[in-house]
């Protein structure tokens, strides 16, 4: 939404339907913008919804790889004397 007296930035009008992030980079100079395409939150919503099932703990996933070769996590040692 446009206020009466905004001026309309160079990004405003090259991307009005794009969300821009502006943040610093560890180990790097100044800002880093990075433009996403806008999604309305009801589709990001739709779009959780519909790929929940391809998340995983990764705890269990690294469970059930070392079951399926025949290993399993060795104990850690005690960090007190």
């Amino acid at each position: 939404m446009l206020l009466p007296n905004h001026v309309p930035s160079s990004v405003e009008l090259c991307f009005p339907r794009q969300q821009l992030l502006v943040a610093a980079m560890q180990g790097r100079p100044g800002y880093t913008r990075i433009r996403t395409p806008y999604v309305s939150d009801a589709d990001a919503a739709r779009v959780a919804e519909a790929t929940s099932h391809l998340t995983a703990d990764p705890d269990l996933c690294l469970d059930a790889l070392l079951a399926s070769t025949g290993r399993t996590t060795a104990p850690r040692p005690s960090l007190t004397k």
